[in-house]
């Protein structure tokens, strides 16, 4: 499980145990993996922790048996529109521009955090003058979870949903467009 905090360790562990407890009746231990502090300017730290998270009251009985996992993974296959015979990969293939108008509102960046492309209802709302070289940074501010731009940092909030708001304008005093989504790695190709 990851956590991000403006708040001292105990007081969040404190907090997820309560919940477990409380709304779920199940004891929580947790151990802490990994703790990384980042100074995010004018005097507010935020601190992101990884735990290990085990519920001691339950057995190996209450956890689904590699059967019932096997069965309910067929049952949500059997549920999906697109169906491979078995033993055969499929690979789907989408032109660039196929990708942009499935997915209007993805936008696709590199390591160093330059926008390779975006989908075109994106592009619509964003300023013109985005071209090659244009960062992340340049176009977007992240409300959420609260970091700075960077590819670690980006990285570091694995399965967390971001909420970015498009920077106005250049002399803009219109509210601006906030997004929300998830952040998937892709292979280039």
């Amino acid at each position: 499980m990851d956590w991000t905090m403006s708040r001292d360790d105990p007081t969040c562990s404190g907090l997820i145990r309560a919940a477990g407890t409380e709304i779920f009746g199940h004891t929580v231990e947790l151990t802490k993996l990994t703790s990384i502090r980042e100074d995010l300017g004018e005097g507010r730290l935020q601190e992101h922790c990884t735990f290990s998270v085990h519920f001691p009251d339950l057995d190996d009985t209450d956890l689904p048996t590699p059967l019932q996992r096997h069965l309910l993974t067929r049952h949500l296959a059997m549920r999906t529109t697109l169906r491979v015979p078995q033993g055969k990969e499929a690979s789907i293939t989408l032109t660039g521009r196929q990708f942009c108008r499935t997915f209007p509102y993805h936008v696709f960046f590199d390591d160093s955090l330059t926008i390779l492309q975006c989908g075109e209802a994106l592009r619509r709302l964003l300023p013109a003058g985005i071209g090659p070289g244009t960062k992340m940074g340049d176009v977007f501010t992240v409300q959420y979870p609260r970091m700075g731009w960077s590819v670690d940092n980006v990285k570091r909030f694995t399965n967390t949903i971001f909420m970015l708001s498009i920077k106005p304008r250049n002399g803009s005093t219109r509210k601006t467009l906030n997004i929300k989504g998830a952040r998937t790695s892709c292979n280039q190709s």
